[in-house]
């Protein structure tokens, strides 16, 4: 237990001078635990349920499972409905089934976030009646955007800064 997180963890760990996992973890989770332990300041809020694996020596862990969260906020975005599939390896973030109730309508799809050789992301993803009128919220110079938006979009970066984004 940790605050208000409860983390309930099954397995093995074998060769404890150099470890090896094998563990089946069960989390219930406050995001803005996370946020505050790790010092990562992107304003994380919400309770998200995960459950999942984790193996590996920890130079090379691996983590998979299904992360559901029915609101909460990630860096300047609220949202809720939120599900995905995860897969983290080899300092890459695999997103996969993800679903999310974001802006007024729902997007779909996959996603990639890599930490190797700096930040990057790229994403495939199909909007369902999202009013891009929000996207003003996320953005220090606001653009001129208005209505639903519906279709699909593929955008990638390799940082959080919006003229990097490459759609």
């Amino acid at each position: 237990n940790a605050g208000q997180s409860a983390i309930s963890v099954r397995g093995t760990v074998k060769n404890i001078a150099q470890p090896e996992l094998d563990l089946a973890v069960v989390a219930d989770i406050a995001l803005d635990e996370i946020d505050r332990l790790a010092q990562i300041e992107q304003n994380l809020t919400g309770r998200a349920h995960f459950d999942g694996a984790v193996a590996g020596r920890l130079a090379e862990i691996t983590a998979s499972g299904r992360l559901d969260c029915p609101k909460g906020t990630a860096w300047k975005l609220a949202f809720a409905e939120l599900g995905v599939n995860a897969r983290y390896a080899e300092n890459q973030l695999a997103l996969s089934d993800l679903t999310v109730a974001l802006w007024d309508g729902r997007a779909s799809g996959a996603a990639q976030l890599s930490f190797a050789d700096g930040f990057g992301y790229a994403a495939d993803l199909t909007l369902e009646n999202v009013n891009v009128a929000h996207v003003n919220s996320i953005l220090d110079s606001p653009l001129d955007l208005a209505g639903p938006v519906s279709g699909s979009v593929k955008v990638q970066a390799k940082s959080v800064d919006f003229p990097d984004l490459d759609l």
